[in-house]
């Protein structure tokens, strides 16, 4: 029988209650050390850094591992964190110290090293820019680009025709990156054509305008750079087809239209439009009333009568009449007498123009009918992007053909916006007026921003994506009131913006740019001038090249 050893017993027994006292510790610790050591094999694991190549992400400040140190600093400005792919910027550059070589990977958002060979910082500078398809640009830090406002218009005081830089400001779809002055890096070339990119949109597609069969240098004169000639508006229609009558739709505010609605009904206008010389010893001709022929869209005096210059008064006021000295003649208009002032060797008599034509500026904005343009524009896409592997490049965004009515009333004008009447559009003003000091990328109506679908922020009426650029989108590319041939949209030849300037009483006027450069210029929608067809291209056609003459971006091949 063994002996009983009682200092063993007592020391055992004083274990097991230690153990009772403390075993809770333990349970508590094990599980915590594990813990430790996962997260470090998982912190291993991601940040593992080799001496030859490493791509390391952090979203955390100075991370340290191994050989390898990363600081960020965005827009000049020590960071604790690193901006994500899709905030909005762009690496500037990558600086590291001890001979490593550090370069930003753009689709792993992470950085790639070589030749390290001992503990190493690599710096990462983050600037505000855009990164599509092969394009990477950073948005200027010098303080050039005009001063964008609160509600995301931009504020531009004048030319740009010497240096070249990207800026930002708010459009339909988010933040657009535009390009400004003497660019030379927005080549692209698509369907075999040369385009230049005007900006990157909120939606991530690329807007580009017609440039040529050839790469041209900015501040080159060439007629190719513009797919040729056409009016803004000529012949009125009816549902889309054009009236027999071959009646002028620039009689009417219509006419600033990249479409229009069908004329509705005979309109005067609310105030006198002009006067008249009736010299006392001619022979004019007048009536009480009109007859109309909707067939011929002429209007005829019924029942004229002679008056001799000397002999009118205020009593012939509302008479109507041609001011001619000849009893016959029909017209696509008749004058209404306003006024009669006589003097000693002619009358002056005052007059407003009867027509048939809109009723009521939701008539006459309603977008029913293609304008000239519209038409010369939609027929080139189907020659030559319809039914090729171009067309699914295509992307639907906002074409602005702004109709809304100036703040400011010159004097004389009522801006009721259809018919004959007198009306200024916002850009009847230049960039510079108080009533039209705030260029913006937005649509201020959205009956006026032309999509193709789109009808959450467009009004889905285009056939075609394919349209004219705004004078809003020319002034912050760099254009004025003043002669440029040193930014990239110049050409030497007159051709048509978007923007409706207004109807002066009997002729309907929209902006364009002149063979000067001139991004001031307006002209009446009947005469002819340059197309240049604008896109908005999806990011695949900036997949490769770096946007040089030379070097265009273009699709992958």
């Amino acid at each position: 029988m063994a002996k009983f050893d009682r200092k063993k017993t007592l020391k055992r027994m004083e274990l097991k209650r230690k153990w009772r006292n403390y075993s809770r510790y333990v349970y508590i610790a094990v599980p915590c050390v594990l813990c430790c050591l996962l997260c470090l094999y998982f912190a291993y694991s991601k940040f593992f850094v080799s001496e030859e190549q490493a791509v390391i992400r952090t979203t955390v400040g100075d991370f340290i591992y191994g050989d390898v140190v990363i600081g960020a600093y965005i827009d000049g400005e020590y960071s604790n964190t690193i901006p994500g792919k899709n905030d909005g910027y762009v690496v500037d550059k990558v600086s590291c110290d001890n001979g490593a070589v550090g370069e930003w990977n753009n689709d792993d958002w992470g950085l790639l090293t070589t030749n390290l060979s001992k503990r190493t910082k690599c710096n990462v500078y983050f600037k505000k820019g855009i990164k599509i398809g092969n394009l990477v640009a950073s948005v200027d830090e010098l303080g050039k680009c005009p001063t964008v406002n609160e509600d995301g218009s931009v504020n531009v005081n004048g030319i740009e025709a010497t240096d070249g830089y990207l800026c930002s400001a708010k459009d339909a779809y988010g933040t657009s990156y535009y390009y400004r002055g003497n660019v030379t890096n927005n080549y692209v070339k698509f369907a075999d054509k040369y385009w230049r990119i005007v900006r990157i949109n909120g939606d991530g597609t690329v807007r580009v305008i017609y440039d040529g069969t050839s790469a041209h240098a900015n501040g080159e004169d060439s007629e190719d750079r513009q797919i040729g000639t056409s009016a803004f508006n000529s012949y009125w229609k009816k549902d889309n087809v054009q009236e027999s009558t071959r009646s002028y739709i620039y009689y009417d505010n219509a006419g600033v239209g990249y479409m229009y609605g069908n004329r509705d009904g005979i309109v005067e206008q609310s105030t006198q439009y002009s006067t008249s010389s009736y010299t006392n010893t001619n022979t004019y001709y007048i009536a009480k009333e009109y007859t109309y022929n909707a067939s011929t869209d002429k209007f005829t005096l019924k029942d004229p009568i002679a008056v001799l210059g000397s002999a009118m008064t205020s009593d012939y006021v509302g008479y109507y009449t041609f001011n001619r000295t000849s009893s016959s003649g029909s017209y696509q208009y008749v004058y209404k007498i306003t006024s009669v002032t006589a003097g000693s060797s002619s009358a002056r008599v005052g007059y407003k123009y009867v027509t048939y034509g809109t009723t009521s500026k939701e008539k006459a904005q309603t977008n029913t009918n293609d304008s000239t343009i519209k038409a010369y524009l939609d027929n080139w896409y189907k020659t030559n992007i319809v039914g090729t592997t171009n067309e699914q490049y295509l992307a639907d965004n906002v074409f602005c053909n702004d109709r809304s009515i100036s703040t400011g009333t010159p004097s004389g004008y009522s801006n009721l916006g259809y018919g004959t009447e007198r009306t200024a559009y916002r850009w009847y003003y230049w960039a510079y007026d108080t009533y039209n000091n705030k260029m913006m990328l937005t649509c201020p109506q959205q009956n006026d921003a032309f999509t193709v679908n789109d009808t959450s922020k467009g009004n889905g009426a285009l056939t075609y994506p394919i349209g004219l650029l705004s004078t809003d989108e020319i002034v912050l590319a760099g254009g004025w009131s003043a002669s440029n041939s040193g930014y990239y949209l110049y050409s030497g030849q007159w051709w048509w913006a978007s923007s409706p300037v207004g109807f002066d009483g009997d002729y309907a006027r929209v902006r364009l740019v002149d063979s000067d450069g001139y991004a001031s210029g307006y002209v009446g929608v009947g005469y002819g001038s340059g197309v240049r067809p604008v896109f908005n291209l999806k990011a695949e056609v900036l997949a490769q090249g770096s946007g040089t003459a030379e070097d265009p971006f273009h699709i992958s091949s």
